[in-house]
């Protein structure tokens, strides 16, 4: 039968308007027809007066999993605080049972209050995502963030900051350079639009995304190697073969950023395509680079 809801646990509706409709959830389950009761608890806010308080009972058909509790609204049309009333779930059907959300605040505002609350909120929402957007307008924002430690922030980094910041640096270079690609490529189609200097900027955007893939390369490679060296004397530590230790720790070490990555793709991407291209890129780059590589210097090593 389900589980029965509020998706929030509190809402907002202005004095003007008539009507509050809050949604209740059915969850978990839809099967049968389901009831649950509700009703109204004044706070600050008094039943007849500023609302039309009472209490009802929402029937869910089979398959249902959404209805509305409306509640009148008066328009006191004089200038007052901001008041508010509990709405409370209780005495669902058998076989169904409340959630975690079973009863919510109604807050009724002023317009006025109501339209200096929503720019208010409008301003720290806008603040508060330019201090964590991670994309800057200028190259230089973006050069000055991965430069400094705690993106520039000194006074406010600890301790954990400026070691992460060194254990992070060589991606923080690496991204360097691809903002620098990125940034390169917009600026020059903005500014030439004949063939001809298309075709300088398309050559040059392709030796900065070479350069580019050589430095993220190299600095795979140097982990890689750190890995290998710190996994190699660890397993000498404890005993282990290092046969043992390259199909354990080597291989954890190497694809648990590939696992976590293609987790956060999946998680972020309606299609999961970034996630699928992670995948087989890296098993791509293991077989023909990882692979490649090393067997090409080695029959060059034993033909001379």
């Amino acid at each position: 039968p389900g589980t029965f809801e509020f998706e929030n646990a509190s809402y907002l509706f202005k004095e003007s308007c008539a009507k509050a409709c809050v949604p209740v959830r059915r969850v978990n389950g839809a099967d049968g027809i389901a009831t649950v009761h509700w009703k109204t608890e004044d706070q600050t806010a008094k039943a007849g007066v500023s609302y039309e308080g009472g209490s009802g009972e929402l029937t869910f058909s089979h398959g249902e999993i959404e209805k509305t509790i409306d509640i009148v609204i008066y328009d006191v049309q004089s200038k007052e605080k901001d008041e508010h009333f509990k709405l409370v779930l209780s005495d669902c059907s058998m076989g169904s049972k409340l959630g975690k959300i079973s009863s919510t605040i109604i807050t009724i505002v002023n317009d006025d209050e109501y339209s200096s609350f929503i720019s208010r909120l409008a301003h720290a929402a806008n603040v508060e995502l330019d201090n964590i957007r991670v994309d800057k307008h200028t190259y230089a924002d973006q050069f000055k963030e991965a430069m400094n430690v705690n993106g520039g922030d000194l006074e406010n980094a600890t301790a954990f900051d400026y070691i992460m910041h060194f254990l992070t640096f060589a991606w923080k270079t690496n991204g360097l350079l691809a903002a620098l690609d990125n940034r390169f490529l917009s600026t020059c189609l903005d500014k030439h639009s004949h063939p001809g200097s298309v075709c300088r900027c398309a050559s040059a955007i392709d030796l900065g995304r070479l350069l580019c893939f050589l430095v993220a390369l190299a600095f795979i490679g140097l982990l890689t190697a750190l890995v290998i060296d710190l996994a190699s004397l660890f397993g000498c530590f404890i005993g282990l073969k290092d046969a043992v230790t390259a199909i354990t720790l080597v291989a954890i070490g190497t694809s648990l950023p590939d696992l976590y990555a293609s987790k956060q793709a999946a998680a972020n991407d309606d299609s999961a395509d970034n996630a699928i291209g992670n995948v087989t890129g890296s098993n791509s780059v293991n077989v023909f680079l990882g692979l490649g590589l090393p067997w090409m210097m080695a029959a060059i090593y034993h033909s001379v």
